[in-house]
């Protein structure tokens, strides 16, 4: 009787491990710069982290901190040994699709809107199109200010395109800070 429901359990669970093997993580990695332009150390983006609010997308959307690895060709990667290990806000989910929407960070009684307005991840059989929707990213921030920034996603891509940044080298998608526009009067 213990291996008949052994092997239920099993046959319940074996179709979600399969499941989850087909799905990518996906996540945002946010580089956070203080007023100065200079990446902030792990114990003030904990404090950025501490005082500003939940992300807005997906309900199962949370924000982490994390690190990730800085080659000297400027290219990220996350467990790497090599390169500069910078903090990082993570931005992840459960699912196998994560949108985040926007987020307001609170450093030094300064407030800063970032729109990010972006889809990472892959949906269940479908291609691993980057071209369409990246799993991972990182995006790199505008020295911290008072105002509400919305990121240029089709500006960067139409670059992306150009110079072929999704490269097999292990580096992941990075989005230079130029993409931040002020987005004052466009909602």
């Amino acid at each position: 009787m213990k291996v008949v429901a052994a092997l239920v359990a099993l046959a319940a669970v074996l179709p979600m491990t399969a499941r989850a093997q087909k799905c990518p993580y996906a996540a945002a990695y946010y580089v956070v710069r203080g007023e100065d332009g200079m990446v902030l150390d792990e114990a003030e983006l904990k404090t950025v982290r501490e005082q500003s609010l939940n992300p807005i997308g997906d309900d199962n959307l949370r924000m982490f901190l994390g690190t990730l690895s800085r080659r000297a060709d400027g290219k990220y990667r996350h467990g790497q040994l090599e390169g500069a290990r910078i903090p990082v806000l993570d931005f992840h989910g459960d699912g196998c699709v994560v949108r985040l929407a926007e987020i307001t960070l609170v450093y030094r009684q300064r407030r800063m809107r970032l729109i990010f307005d972006v889809d990472l991840g892959v949906s269940f059989g479908q291609a691993d199109d980057f071209g369409r929707r990246p799993t991972l990213i990182v995006v790199e921030s505008l020295p911290f200010q008072e105002g509400t920034f919305r990121l240029d996603l089709r500006g960067w891509l139409a670059q992306l395109k150009r110079f072929g940044e999704w490269s097999e080298d292990g580096g992941w998608p990075t989005i230079p800070a130029e993409f931040w526009k002020d987005a004052r009067g466009t909602g």
